[in-house]
């Protein structure tokens, strides 16, 4: 009867029609069939991709506690020394030289080989991206100019001192003494330069935190786009 009111000439007619579009009924099934089997998939990629981002997360979050660590650790080494050289050479530029002046070049010497070994210890314990290690090897060159300055001052007082380890000639001392007020009067220049490399250093790691933050918000918006249902 329904075939009849549409005018299709009955089951004879359906059977042409399908016979007709077999082909595109059973893609449009195949599609179908793949389409419901294909979405297992996509899950399981979704999530895949999910725990991914979630361990690379991990690993940038612990590299930003390393860098913190790190970036914290170079004040400790240096900054406290530093300023007192710094403090104490506007002294002397204002009141000159004091009778403790050999003490306190002494005192310096000792103070930056133990911050030179110090620093260098720590940089080669740390290992960060191209740029900082620049600047770590900037800042080993400036501290270690530095200690040698104050050792070529001290060393003229210290043989004078101790002359059963020197045994100087009259030529030595003099060649020593004229190094030692030129390596005097480079002082604030040399302890300029340290400071100059601490400041560029500690400005390359705030650069690197901010790199690894823009990271952390990316993995961070990408987790909560990501669709694992």
């Amino acid at each position: 009867m329904i075939c009849r009111a549409f005018g299709w000439g009955g089951w004879s007619a359906i059977a042409v029609w399908l016979n007709q579009w077999q082909t595109m009924i059973t893609g449009g099934l195949a599609l179908l069939a793949a389409f419901i089997a294909v979405r297992p998939v996509y899950r399981q990629l979704a999530l895949m991709r999910a725990q991914n981002s979630v361990m690379v997360r991990g690993t940038v979050v612990e590299m930003i506690r390393q860098l913190d660590a790190d970036s914290a650790r170079v004040p400790e080494i240096i900054r406290k020394p530093l300023a007192e050289v710094h403090s104490s050479l506007q002294y002397f530029e204002a009141h000159g030289r004091q009778p403790s002046h050999f003490a306190w070049i002494d005192d310096q010497t000792q103070t930056f080989g133990r911050v030179s070994t110090a620093f260098l210890a720590f940089s080669l314990a740390s290992y960060d991206v191209e740029t900082i290690e620049g600047k770590k090897h900037v800042m080993s060159e400036a501290l270690g100019a530095l200690y040698n300055a104050f050792w070529t001052i001290h060393l003229p007082e210290y043989a004078d001192r101790s002359p059963e380890d020197f045994n100087w000639s009259d030529e030595q001392s003099a060649a020593a003494l004229k190094d030692a007020n030129k390596a005097e009067a480079t002082l604030p220049y040399v302890a300029g330069k340290v400071s100059a490399a601490f400041r560029d250093l500690d400005a390359a790691y705030d650069y690197q935190r901010a790199v690894l933050l823009r990271r952390l918000r990316k993995i961070d918006d990408s987790l909560l786009t990501q669709d694992v249902a």
